[in-house]
């Protein structure tokens, strides 16, 4: 059954006189693989704070779960996987099983023991992200497809409903990408986990969502990818005139 998990209703944002995002009108339903793109300084992150509560709209109001965000207290149904996750000290002496256990934190309090139960949580989403045989290891010693999973698992350890991804391929390799594309496809269709990805590379994220959000300011496109009439031009209003869509098949 699909339900709103967030709605932001008529947002907008200033930083003094300088308009970040005008009049964004957006609805995320549960089991929606939402592609968000628009270029740098087009105010994606600044939608993805005052989403996550971080900042208040000038005006306008962001619900999750049905609740104003100023009262949502629910923060383990939701999973956020930041643009700095894997851009830490390469000597921080964690490993990968206790970087995950940190997902649990908001459940469990920081002092809190983490028991056999929760280690079971653990076990399974590095199993769910392919790392099963890396608890152990330091997460400085992964690659950065690795690292980027690694923090996957620690998003989803809390059983969210929702998965909120910024910029999550940055500086990562092609192949990594691939592979990480098609774990984003397996949780979204096997765990009908709800994914929000931020991204600027819309040669493929329109091949891999089921719903697109071009935003530059204002919201230019919110549906289907495969619905849009005119997805070069709507592209060009987002991006800019000169745009060339790229687009990579993997197979």
């Amino acid at each position: 059954m699909s339900y709103p998990i967030i709605e932001v209703n008529n947002v907008s944002f200033k930083y003094g006189d300088q308009v970040v995002l005008e009049n964004i009108q957006l609805e995320i339903n549960k089991g929606d693989f939402l592609g968000l793109v628009g270029p740098n300084g087009s105010g994606k992150s600044t939608l993805l704070k005052i989403i996550l509560g971080l900042i208040q709209p000038t005006s306008g109001e962001v619900r999750m779960f049905g609740k104003p965000i100023s009262k949502f207290n629910q923060w383990s149904k939701v999973g956020y996987v930041s643009q700095k996750a894997n851009s830490f000290n390469r000597g921080f002496p964690a490993s990968v099983e206790e970087i995950v256990e940190t997902g649990l934190y908001g459940e469990l309090g920081i002092f809190k023991r983490v028991g056999q139960k929760e280690k079971e949580r653990v076990k399974m989403a590095l199993e769910q992200v392919g790392l099963s045989d890396l608890g152990s290891r330091n997460i400085a010693k992964l690659s950065g497809g690795q690292q980027q999973r690694a923090f996957i698992a620690r998003a989803i350890v809390s059983n969210p409903e929702i998965i909120i991804l910024d910029e999550p391929t940055v500086g990562v390799d092609t192949e990594s990408v691939k592979q990480f594309y098609q774990l984003m496809g397996q949780l979204n269709e096997k765990l009908g986990l709800t994914i929000v990805l931020v991204s600027h590379d819309i040669g493929t994220i329109t091949e891999k969502v089921t719903k697109l959000a071009c935003l530059n300011k204002k919201l230019f496109c919110h549906g289907s990818p495969k619905e849009m009439e005119d997805p070069q031009k709507t592209f060009e209003k987002t991006f800019g005139e000169d745009i060339n869509m790229v687009t990579h098949h993997h197979h």
